[in-house]
């Protein structure tokens, strides 16, 4: 996966958002799935069924979005600020100019879906899946991916920087042109067709040369 120079920013207009409280945002949802300009705060969603959604220009912040269904959805210009998604359905979403920040996505289920100049930066994600996902620009910064499925990721991904990739699953995933030598891969399930291309400090090469079954001896 080589690396682009620079993910493209979402794109929002703070003057123009509106903020339903809770109450329009019940009815908002009633009555239709497009929706647009929106400043969410602290919204309680969890375990709704929002599949197939869309999304244009909305900031959500500090919502509960745990266990919702909203597999399908389109989202563009969107960020998620400390936002609750453990357990979310998420599975086949298009994500375009989406930045996640601070959020938690525990066991996720975000499988099979396009990211398209999207962000996770200080983020939760242990046990996340983003198993088959395509990546036109896929970041992660700062974030806990610990047991993380990553497998069969295909397309450019940006990197791990300051990531917790502890037993996480990487098959299918190549890392070519990325530098992890601030990233923890301790125990991560990839092989030499993932690895290849990819930077790592000298210890984190002998962790690999062990896990390939490689002899490391002075």
């Amino acid at each position: 996966m080589q690396k682009e120079k620079k993910l493209l920013e979402p794109e929002i207009d703070m003057e123009r958002l509106e903020a339903p409280d809770a109450g329009d945002f019940a009815r908002r949802m009633a009555e239709g799935q497009d929706h647009s300009d929106l400043l969410l705060r602290g919204i309680q969603a969890a375990g709704l069924d929002l599949a197939g959604f869309s999304w244009t220009g909305c900031r959500f912040e500090r919502c509960r979005l745990s266990g919702a269904q909203m597999q399908g959805s389109h989202f563009s210009n969107v960020v998620f600020a400390g936002c609750d998604f453990s357990n979310v359905k998420m599975g086949e979403c298009v994500f375009s100019r989406v930045r996640f920040e601070g959020c938690k996505l525990t066991g996720a289920a975000l499988y099979a879906g396009g990211f398209n100049n999207v962000r996770f930066s200080g983020c939760t994600c242990d046990y996340i899946s983003l198993t088959e996902a395509q990546a036109r620009g896929l970041d992660f910064a700062d974030c806990l991916l610990a047991e993380a499925r990553l497998d069969g990721l295909t397309g450019t991904l940006h990197g791990f920087e300051g990531c917790d990739l502890r037993r996480a699953t990487l098959y299918g995933t190549s890392l070519a042109g990325l530098d992890l030598r601030s990233a923890d891969i301790s125990g991560a399930a990839l092989g030499e067709k993932e690895l290849k291309g990819a930077t790592v400090s000298s210890l984190q090469a002998v962790e690999l040369a062990r896990l390939l079954g490689v002899k490391v001896k002075d």
